[in-house]
């Protein structure tokens, strides 16, 4: 696994000091196991997994965001097959970045950059996908692959990141460090990231939870599975 053991313990003592003690800690493990089941019988049509174009910032370059927070990580890595296809449209849209396919088929009039910015939020990640080593070892795995187009990022932001995603991004920069040095890194209150988004995207290029307008349509939203 690509997420050592010392690595894991991390999470874990992390997990610990956001709890504050260690008997939360240990019924949320209980809940977990409890309702595993549950999780993985859930039909997997309720599940999306979304890549926007959200719009164009003030020099008319293309936002997208990764909203893997709502990406339902430990029911991913228990379906084989839907994690494979997810990888290999992963891979697929690294490899049309790379080539310069990607974006242009969805520029507009102005658009003349083959650069981008990326947003990835975490709002919505529970703590049964990060007890999952199987789950860390998948997010590893995709900061490593955005490695191989960090040349392309003019700037981005990880939003809600709380004190365990703090930890998996740690664990991610022996692999992604040149694209995660590009990465601005806010905690769970928006009111402290939603100022930095406005001082260089347009409000009419953003939603609502963003600091947007009410009738936000994104420029193209991709289901990677």
């Amino acid at each position: 696994h690509a997420c050592s053991f010392n690595f894991y313990l991390s999470i874990i003592n992390g997990i610990g000091d956001w709890c504050n003690y260690s008997s939360k800690l240990h019924y949320v493990g209980q809940l977990w196991l409890a309702q595993r089941k549950h999780f993985l019988s859930t039909a997997s049509v309720e599940r999306k997994f979304l890549y926007q174009i959200f719009g164009y910032d003030y020099d008319n370059i293309p936002v997208t965001v990764w909203n893997w927070g709502r990406w339902d990580f430990f029911w991913l890595v228990n379906h084989p097959k839907e994690l494979s296809t997810l990888q290999n449209n992963f891979d697929n849209w690294i490899d049309e970045f790379r080539r310069g396919l990607f974006f242009p088929r969805f520029r507009n009039n102005y658009d003349t950059t083959d650069s981008y910015i990326t947003i990835i939020d975490f709002d919505g990640l529970d703590l049964r996908s990060l007890l999952s080593e199987d789950v860390i070892t998948v997010i590893l795995q995709l900061f490593s692959k955005l490695q191989g187009v960090a040349g392309g990022i003019a700037y981005g932001f990880i939003l809600n990141a709380n004190h365990i995603t703090e930890q998996v991004i740690s664990m991610a920069k022996p692999f992604a460090g040149n694209f995660l040095e590009r990465m601005e890194v806010f905690g769970t209150k928006s009111e402290k990231w939603i100022p930095n988004l406005l001082k260089t995207i347009p409000r009419n290029q953003l939603p609502p939870a963003y600091g947007g307008n009410v009738d936000f349509e994104p420029v193209v939203t991709c289901n990677f599975i």
